[in-house]
């Protein structure tokens, strides 16, 4: 049992030599003996080490508060005096074979693992999230401090662009019809740039007939008729040829 009142089953290996064959063979007579004499020290040193232990130093997400090596080295210790000054036997190696926990400690050891991990998961998140707010913070730091050097930069381009025409102005006040041509051609320009529909009327424009199979030539000229000698006459006028004797 752990000094948190925790269960656990904790199993152990070694290995040994006899370090005194006289005293051994005078106290354990036989290996089955020195066997049960090292299991006997190491339960004992186990029950001790293991009292003053938790959980949390044989179990934990974080590797390094875990103590199995001290636990291990402490076991080691404790049994290696009796064994070698009562029974001539040395311990070379002490570790952990197995650990078997209860069903309701597993279950708390399972509970207390996601706790801790849900823990370590907002504090990566909140860590993240400040790191984000510096990262947004600097990026719109600069960039204000690259849309205002933009903004200086278009106003002084602005004033020496109307500096470099209050030339060519002087000269537009001397003919304003011009300029006032120019500018409108200029605003068409403009109005024109994008998706524009354009409408022409053919009765303005005699040209755009050909578009819809109509003679320009015989739709504007005025409807003439021949009369019986051929001659040309004008629609609606009336017309007679001389005669030899002038009547």
């Amino acid at each position: 049992q752990l000094n948190d009142k925790q269960t656990v089953i904790y199993t152990l290996y070694c290995n040994w030599r006899i370090a005194d064959p006289v005293k051994f063979n005078r106290a354990a007579e036989t290996i089955k003996r020195g066997d049960e004499a090292i299991r006997t020290a190491l339960q004992t040193a186990r029950g001790d080490v293991l009292g003053k232990m938790t959980m949390g130093d044989l179990v934990n997400t974080d590797p390094t508060a875990m103590k199995l090596n001290v636990i291990e080295q402490n076991i080691c210790t404790q049994a290696a005096k009796p064994l070698l000054a009562d029974w001539g036997i040395e311990l070379g190696l002490v570790g952990t074979s197995g650990m078997v926990l209860s069903e309701n400690v597993t279950k708390g050891v399972i509970a207390a693992q996601k706790s801790e991990r849900q823990m370590a998961i907002m504090t990566y998140k909140t860590q993240g999230e400040d790191a984000a707010r510096a990262i947004r913070e600097k990026a719109n730091a600069a960039s204000n401090q690259i849309i205002a050097f933009a903004d200086r930069k278009a106003e002084l381009i602005k004033a020496e662009g109307i500096q470099a025409t209050a030339k060519y102005y002087e000269k537009f006040q001397a003919a304003p019809k011009l300029s006032m041509y120019l500018r409108s051609l200029e605003s068409l320009q403009k109005e024109l740039s994008g998706n524009t529909t354009i409408l022409l009327d053919p009765n303005d424009i005699p040209a755009m007939k050909f578009f819809q199979g109509i003679d320009p030539f015989t739709a504007v000229l005025e409807p003439v008729r021949l009369d019986a000698t051929t001659q040309p006459v004008n629609s609606g006028k009336a017309s007679a040829n001389k005669t030899s004797d002038g009547k």
